[in-house]
């Protein structure tokens, strides 16, 4: 069940990654031709917060704004929020629209007109370093966000008083849920056996047994299921 769990987040991990490469491959274009205008946080007395209109250069994986540009090449990660000197004096600037691009050269702290406009270049710029750590043989801290390792001790197991509480299933109950087979087996056994009533009684045992090694085989399933119900869950929000 554990190897069925691993094999299902690998495929939601390609599929992630595929999705990533698509909108990389989608929004770039409008992203290089088109652009869009963001507020430019400086720190210190670089100056002032302004306008510029920013676009992408996907060949050369570079950064334009005006006659400015930044080089990604060697990487970059995209850090959402007002978390870097530049927003410490933007009082007046939304965290929620801030966002900042990071290279080891140098940082770009950038404020969107609005929610949709971050989210859809958010997404590109996030989708844009994911892809690049992959390509270069980088860990993607994205990725291993969204998609952990699963250990052995994530998955649920069904405890020893409960496997335990699963095989104290009685005769009786057996029975009553199984009368007539259980008659038909009492009864061949008995004929094999000469009428002795030994016999039957194992055998009825050993049914006894199995169906309770199913029914906490099934459980535990169960329970399986349900833990991987809940990481599809948390994939999906």
């Amino acid at each position: 069940m554990q190897e069925q769990q691993r094999k299902w987040l690998e495929e939601q991990r390609s599929e992630f990654v595929e999705q990533q490469r698509k909108i990389v491959a989608d929004f770039g274009k409008k992203a290089s031709e088109e652009g869009a205008e963001f507020i430019k946080h400086c720190a210190g007395k670089r100056g002032q917060a302004h306008k510029r209109t920013f676009k992408v250069n996907m060949d050369k994986v570079k950064l334009y704004w005006g006659s400015n540009k930044m080089r990604m090449r060697d990487g970059f990660r995209v850090v959402r929020g007002k978390t870097t000197p530049a927003f410490m004096d933007a009082n007046g600037a939304d965290p929620a629209l801030c966002f900042s691009i990071i290279t080891e050269e140098r940082t770009v702290d950038l404020q969107g007109e609005d929610a949709d406009q971050v989210r859809e270049w958010l997404s590109f710029f996030e989708a844009w370093q994911l892809c690049w750590e992959l390509d270069h043989g980088k860990t993607s801290e994205l990725l291993e966000k969204k998609f952990p390792a699963i250990k052995s001790t994530d998955v649920p197991r069904v405890t020893k008083e409960e496997e335990e509480e699963e095989l104290l299933v009685t005769k009786d109950e057996l029975n009553d849920n199984d009368e007539n087979s259980d008659d038909e087996v009492d009864a061949k056994v008995s004929d094999d056996t000469g009428g002795g009533d030994k016999p039957a009684r194992k055998t009825t045992e050993n049914r006894t047994r199995s169906k309770s090694e199913i029914e906490a085989q099934r459980r535990m399933q169960e329970q399986q299921r349900q833990w991987l119900e809940q990481q599809r869950s948390e994939f999906v929000e």
